[in-house]
């Protein structure tokens, strides 16, 4: 029988964090946490046999919370935020819902559909949202889905971990490798109420919507194959998008030994995008309901046995 893994990546929310684990630990076999930029002790409720933990620098953000995924084998894998109320029995839910579609979609709580490509912005450019706070009438495709709230097999997915180049924005790194892959992303039926949130001072959205080049760059780059996003990585986001120059450029035919295996959905005439081909295939979405990274050794992997021991004098 397949496991049941949860991921959560942290950053300094030992609250919510908490009670995150405590709505969810009953119903997994393991429960995965990445503690970002982390200091002081390791927070007593960690200390569990089913808890993993893994102490990092912050320089993949949310991405962490896919960091064991190619390790993982044979199991429901559910990632997690620290900032969302998850009402009782959302893993088993999450996971019937899985096993409706057969474990060959991407199911969760939260999504968006954009109506046109190329976008302008990710954040500002029209599009439809299923909102895990809203009430959503019925089971739907969409693009983009919220990895806060999202299940799916190890057979089905297998997403690299250095694929996300950069951090905080996992939900548009996850969306363009499901599209590139054709892995259908599911947004769940659900009622204005079922899931809830804790308020916080700072989100993601908060930082990231105020400047979304990268992310608006990285979601045309599904279609227009002439975006180097590696070009991107000394990119300031202090500067004015003006001073950024060359952005779209040819790109390198990948090595040999590219991790990462892409397949064309869409045929692209040298550097000429057909757009109307693309919005043509997503006008359609709401008619439509239904490879092992290597180890970065300057994260601190420990388990919480291990933990438990080196301090058990301090909890006594």
């Amino acid at each position: 029988m397949s496991k049941i893994v949860v991921n959560i990546s942290s950053y300094k929310r030992n609250d919510g964090l908490e009670k995150v684990i405590n709505s969810v630990i009953e119903d997994c076999d393991k429960i995965n946490v990445a503690l970002n930029s982390y200091e002081g002790e390791i927070p007593k409720f960690l200390f569990d046999n089913k808890i993993n933990i893994l102490i990092t620098d912050n320089s993949k953000g949310d991405a962490y919370k896919f960091y064991f995924l190619n390790n993982t084998e044979d199991a429901y894998y559910i990632t997690l935020d620290d900032d969302i109320i998850y009402p009782k029995n959302f893993i088993k839910k999450i996971i019937q819902k899985c096993d409706f579609y057969e474990r060959k979609k991407v199911i969760t709580y939260h999504g968006r559909n954009f109506e046109n490509f190329p976008i302008q912005s990710y954040y500002k450019s029209k599009s439809k949202r299923y909102h895990f706070l809203q009430e959503v009438s019925k089971d739907t495709k969409v693009q983009f889905g919220g990895t806060g709230l999202m299940c799916f097999h190890t057979n089905l997915l297998k997403i690299p971990f250095e694929y996300f180049i950069f951090p905080n924005m996992a939900d548009v790194w996850l969306g363009k490798y499901c599209m590139e892959n054709k892995i259908e992303i599911i947004c769940l039926k659900h009622l204005k109420g079922y899931i809830q949130y804790i308020p916080q001072k700072t989100t993601i959205y908060d930082v990231e919507s105020k400047n979304d080049f990268i992310q608006t760059q990285v979601v045309n780059s599904i279609f227009n194959k002439t975006i180097n996003l590696e070009n991107l990585k000394n990119y300031n986001k202090n500067n004015s998008l003006e001073q950024i120059p060359n952005i779209s450029i040819p790109q390198p035919t990948p090595p040999p030994h590219e991790p990462v295996k892409i397949e064309k959905t869409l045929e692209i005439n040298k550097k000429t995008i057909d757009y109307q081909k693309v919005n043509r295939i997503f006008s359609n979405l709401q008619n439509n309901t239904q490879q092992k990274p290597q180890v970065n050794t300057n994260n601190l992997k420990l388990n919480s046995k291990q933990i438990s021991t080196f301090n058990k004098k301090k909890f006594r």
